[in-house]
């Protein structure tokens, strides 16, 4: 396959709607259970703050990696509610939650998916009504939708629910009846069901659904070949010396694994991992200029895997109000679990003070695999250094996407001297 028609099947989707940002992703998943594997047969299943990634049976008995290299599929089952005409800033400040319909808050709730990754295809989508009370003196339509992050506008309908979906028995699985089989979401955009009341707000009718989004990303051959991701770093990461950026990966050998990674936690003053504990963890950086402390970090939960290789990064912010006099520079470091011995890996200096809001900014990242490479000792980080020490009402809310990926490793030392994992609270 040539790049050419890689890309145009990559891009199809943004091309009818002329909404095209080669090489953007935006993301949020925040991770409700870190590293913990469950196995259900005859599936491998790895529950990442209601997102399942399913990778088929491992008849082998070695464990499989989140996602393989060829198409991964994800099951989005967390969002955040939203009341009134959505934008993807509303996120900030919520937190992952289950959806809660109430007909006298507003006539339009959202509830809004926190990813969208490498241009994911929707494949299925459906609801279950936990609880129901009250009533509307009106019709009541479910839908789901694309939306454009900034401006919050209808960019298509994907799926309908009947009329009297609200009759439909709570506890039981309502599938939906999708209108376009190909539909993807953009960098640009996010996924949402669309509660509306075709009168105004008002009764006592209380819905709590539950939702499920299955959708697949891309290979990470459809990634080189898009030029999203480095085949340089794949090639050092499988020993494939002869790939190029416009060569396909050969099904014939081992295939690297990927992940992306969407959510962290805030910590101020000290990159030390245990900083993490009791701490909420969030698709959206808290980064402030007033907190008497001059760094401010943003931790990716630890890997417990060995050969984890980070492929790229980028960056949008939400929001930006305040002043700052002086730089907030920007970096990407690893550390070991101690908060000691950082590594730089991140190749620019980015001043955040002077970057645009909702648009997407690649960071660059070492050419060197051994500086991208994460061990099990191991942690990510985004550093933010305000050169001036702490002083006036600089706010800004970043959000991340880390596109990484591994090779599965023979044997039963999969885990050794893996850190502690803090598993986040999730409060109301």
């Amino acid at each position: 396959m040539n790049r050419q028609s890689c890309c145009l099947k990559i891009f199809r989707k943004r091309c009818a709607r002329n909404r095209i940002m080669p090489g953007a992703f935006i993301g949020a998943i925040a991770s409700l259970i870190l590293g913990v594997l469950v196995v259900v047969a005859p599936q491998t299943v790895i529950a990442e703050a209601g997102y399942a990634i399913i990778a088929p049976a491992d008849s082998a008995g070695i464990t499989l990696p989140v996602s393989q290299a060829s198409a991964s599929t994800e099951l989005w089952t967390l969002g955040f509610v939203v009341e009134g005409q959505p934008t993807y800033n509303d996120i900030i400040g919520r937190i992952l939650d289950k959806a809660v319909f109430r007909s006298y808050r507003d006539s339009d709730i959202y509830y809004m998916f926190p990813a969208a990754g490498s241009l994911p295809t929707i494949k299925s989508a459906r609801f279950k009504i936990v609880d129901k009370s009250g009533t509307y003196g009106g019709g009541v339509d479910l839908t789901l939708g694309i939306f454009d992050s900034e401006s919050g506008d209808i960019q298509q309908i994907v799926a309908t629910a009947d009329d009297d979906w609200l009759s439909s028995k709570e506890g039981s699985w309502v599938s939906m009846l999708l209108e376009d089989a190909e539909a993807q979401v953009g960098p640009d955009e996010f996924l949402a069901f669309h509660f509306h009341l075709r009168g105004d707000a008002g009764g006592d009718l209380d819905v709590r659904p539950e939702f499920e989004v299955e959708v697949t990303q891309p290979t990470i051959e459809d990634l080189i070949e898009a030029d999203i991701i480095s085949a340089d770093t794949i090639a050092s990461l499988t020993g494939l010396s002869t790939v190029t950026s416009t060569q396909a990966l050969s099904a014939t050998v081992p295939q690297p694994s990927k992940e992306i990674w969407r959510a962290g936690f805030t910590v101020e003053g000290t990159a030390r991992y245990e900083a993490a504990k009791g701490r909420l963890v969030d698709t959206v950086a808290a980064v402030r200029s007033d907190r008497s402390v001059s760094d401010i970090y943003y931790l990716f939960p630890a890997t417990p895997t060995k050969l984890v290789t980070i492929l790229s990064a980028k960056f949008s912010i939400l929001e930006k109000t305040g002043l700052y006099d002086g730089d907030v520079k920007l970096s990407l470091e690893i550390y070991s679990a101690d908060g000691g011995s950082p590594r730089l890996i991140s190749t620019e200096t980015i001043d955040v003070t002077e970057v645009e809001t909702n648009k997407w900014i690649s960071i660059g990242l070492s050419s060197i695999p051994a500086y991208v490479n994460l061990s099990t000792d191991d942690y990510l980080a985004v550093h933010f250094e305000f050169k001036n020490g702490s002083s006036g009402d600089f706010d800004v809310r970043p959000m991340f996407e880390v596109e990484t990926a591994f090779i599965e490793v023979e044997g039963t030392d999969k885990l050794p001297n893996a850190p502690q994992i803090y598993v986040p609270i999730f409060a109301k």
